[in-house]
């Protein structure tokens, strides 16, 4: 049988290798080219040249659609922008201080030149058009945490630029602590017309403030916190309820008070140290490094307290005001007396200039506790009194020469006389002025009670670098007033296990403690109220398992802000939000003796380092933010001595809690009789209505209406000076600060 070569047989298939062959073999001998394979086209479609095609005039673009295309992305571009701005966020710039330092407005970076301590300073005022009622620049500010006046640069930082969400109250209601910006709901007028607008000078005026009160609700603002208002109608008696911030708010809301890592250097040896042992012997010691504090284990329970000591201050302005006025007058009658003719000007002249001199070197010294300095002060003013009492018995030179003067003031003159009246009155200054430095340096040697002092707001203009008394804000109008709220943030090492630590916030009445049991790790948080029982009562407790048992170190933050005990052990919240506690009633509220030394570490059994010592106070918020006096009577600015509560010091140690003796009753404001320590009267206008804890009245907010407040209370304009704020003019929530970089990160 033969094959036939023509083609392939029946049994081979047609798409085999063996076919492919045969038909490229059959194709040869029939002279046409074989078809190629799959893989052939696509090696040829990958490295086959390209061949030049031939230019189509047509579909050349033209200049003119590269311009448009330009013109058609930036409009594009735009168009979103503008969109993104209407309808989701928009970028805003913090010009003022009155949400410092949560938010920064225009703004003075200061270093402190004796502890090191680095805080902003306001200088909203200064980026401003200088104006002719200013008295310039404020060149001095006070460090916040030694009292140091520092002398500021000339550089002016902007303000904190903030991303503001605009939809996210469509989606959702405002929540309480937003920080909020709105339009300027205008201020309220007598007649319950608003005066004003969103606009001024034919701009927008819009404002940025945290929220406080919530439609349909009704607010009190008492001895610093917020509540909120219930009652207090138809026959029912007022009830408050504390406003309590989250732990998450509160971390950030915080204000310093003392850092023990930055000890100023020229007050080394000098005051009384911050933090120290009570008592006597083996205890609570210095460790190797700065700051560091370290006791070995006893079976005496060992109490480390913290006192808020404070920097002598200068010398009173005032006193020397009157001193420098005094030798000015004197020196305008010599001038006087000369050209009417007198002799023995010159002479008289003289003296004073040494006067001055002296007086400039008085000036310029520094009090400080120690004997040295004394010595010094104490020379200076007896050799001051000496020259002017000198002076006084030189007048005698003065005698009347032959002949007037072009311009002559009459037989009436008598430079003598007159001059007599002035050096009086130099020598009654400066014996103020010598009680007034003893009272001072009394003072220093006396903790003081801690205070809404704010470093940002302790402006000191620079043609009176000596007015620490009458820094800016001070001489608006605010003074102090007492904190109760406080919080203690260091590290603890439990070197050798065993035994218990204690830390204590003392309140007024009450005494809060976090007990820890350094073997099982156990901490039982208590708040103990001592108003009639002298060994305390307790009010509030709670147990919870925490990681201090063993050796080792950790970060523990212990605070009692609003009525509420809140602990963080390594940054984890050990009772949730924290322990709840009733606030006092109003008759026992107010400081006592044991407020000098509002913190106290106590170890028993165990071996303890505590370093990075921090103390911080809570915002408080102010009834007004202009002439807002203080609730308790012992908080007058100008009086130092007070705020040291020097008198009560020498009462026994079970009676810190308790009121001194002698200082019985006081009027409150509303021409009743109270105890000393009682607080004056609330009473504060918020628009039309009267805001004031114990009267039954109040305003309530309106279904669509917010409370805002801002976090620097005393420099604020708000809901407090122009009423409430309307639904319809909310712009939306401040989500982050995105410039400047240093700054960065989500607002709280």
């Amino acid at each position: 049988m033969v094959e036939n070569p023509a083609g392939p047989s029946r049994s081979t298939p047609e798409n085999s290798p063996v076919a492919s062959e045969v038909r490229a073999a059959t194709a040869a001998t029939s002279g046409t080219a074989p078809e190629p394979t799959f893989f052939q086209r696509v090696r040829e479609d990958l490295f086959r040249p390209k061949q030049p095609q031939a230019r189509d005039k047509r579909r050349e673009p033209h200049r003119g659609d590269s311009l448009r295309e330009v013109v058609e992305t930036i409009v594009f571009v735009v168009v979103l922008v503008l969109m993104l701005k209407a309808f989701v966020a928009e970028a805003f710039v913090i010009p003022t201080g009155s949400m410092a330092t949560s938010l920064l407005g225009y703004h003075r970076h200061a270093r402190c030149g004796k502890c090191g301590c680095q805080f902003p300073v306001n200088a909203s005022s200064d980026a401003e058009e200088f104006r002719w009622w200013q008295t310039g620049p404020a060149s001095y500010a006070v460090c916040p945490n030694c009292r140091n006046i520092q002398e500021l640069g000339s550089t002016i930082d902007g303000g904190d630029k903030v991303l503001v969400l605009k939809p996210q109250y469509d989606f959702s209601s405002p929540s309480r602590l937003d920080v909020i910006v709105f339009k300027f709901p205008g201020k309220v007028s007598l007649d319950g017309h608003r005066d004003g607008g969103p606009q001024e000078n034919f701009s927008a005026k819009n404002y940025i403030k945290r929220l406080w009160g919530l439609p349909g609700e009704k607010l009190s603002i008492w001895l610093g916190d917020l509540y909120l208002a219930t009652g207090g109608r138809d026959g029912k008696p007022v009830e408050r309820e504390i406003i309590r911030k989250p732990p998450g708010k509160l971390l950030r809301m915080r204000r310093p008070v003392s850092d023990y890592d930055l000890q100023p250097s020229d007050l080394e040896n000098t005051l009384p140290p911050l933090w120290a042992d009570e008592a006597a012997g083996e205890g609570w010691k210095p460790g190797s490094t700065t700051g560091t504090l370290v006791l070995e284990p006893s079976t005496d329970e060992r109490r480390l307290s913290f006192r808020n000591y404070l920097r002598p201050p200068p010398l009173p302005a005032g006193a020397l005001r009157r001193i420098g006025s005094a030798l000015r007058s004197m020196a305008n009658t010599l001038g006087d007396a000369e050209r009417e003719r007198y002799q023995g000007t010159d002479l008289v002249l003289r003296s004073l200039r040494s006067i001055e001199s002296d007086l400039m070197a008085l000036d310029s010294l520094t009090l400080m506790p120690t004997s040295a300095k004394t010595q010094e002060f104490r020379a200076q003013l007896a050799r001051l009194e000496k020259q002017l009492k000198d002076t006084e018995e030189g007048l005698v030179v003065l005698r009347k020469g032959e002949g007037r003067g072009e311009n002559p003031l009459g037989s009436t003159f008598n430079p003598r006389e007159t001059i007599r009246l002035d050096i009086g009155a130099a020598l009654q200054a400066l014996t103020e002025l010598g009680e007034q430095w003893k009272a001072s340096l009394e003072s220093s040697q006396q903790p003081q009670l801690v205070t809404d002092f704010l470093g940002y707001n302790a402006l000191i203009s620079s043609s009176d670098p000596s007015g620490y008394y009458y820094p800016r804000e001070l001489g608006s109008g605010h003074e102090p007033h007492w904190v109760k709220d406080l919080m203690l943030d260091c590290e603890v090492e439990i070197t050798q296990p065993g035994g218990t630590l204690t830390v204590e916030l003392n309140a007024g009445v009450d005494r809060h403690r976090a007990r820890f049991d350094l073997t099982s790790g156990e901490c039982t948080l208590e708040a103990v109220r001592y108003s009639d029982d002298p060994q305390g009562k307790v009010i509030a407790t709670k147990s919870a398992p925490t990681a201090m048992r063993g050796a080792g170190r950790h970060k523990l933050q212990f605070a009692n802000f609003d009525d509420r005990l809140t602990l963080w052990i390594d940054g984890q919240l050990v009772f949730g939000d924290g322990l709840d506690y009733p606030g006092p009633p109003p008759e026992e509220r107010g400081p006592r003796v044991g407020d000098v030394k509002p913190i106290s570490i106590l170890g028993k059994n165990a071996g303890l380092a505590v370093r990075k010592l921090q103390v911080y106070r809570d915002i408080y918020y102010t009834r007004s933010a202009r002439n807002d006096p203080p609730e308790y009577e012992d908080l007058r600015f100008l009086d130092r001595s007070a705020l040291s509560m020097a008198n009560f010091l020498g009462l026994p140690a079970n009676d810190q809690n308790r009121s001194p003796a002698g200082r019985v009753e006081r009027w409150d404001g509303f021409g009743r009789q109270r105890p000393w320590y009682y607080p004056m009267g609330t009473k504060q206008e918020f628009g039309r209505e009267v805001l004031d804890p114990e009267l039954p009245n109040g305003p309530v907010l309106g279904p669509d209406e917010f409370f805002a407040l801002g976090d620097n209370s005393t420099r604020s304009s708000d809901s407090r000076e122009w009423g409430n704020v309307p639904e319809r003019l909310l712009l939306g929530k401040a989500v982050f600060v995105y410039w400047p970089l240093n700054r960065f990160g989500i607002i709280w």
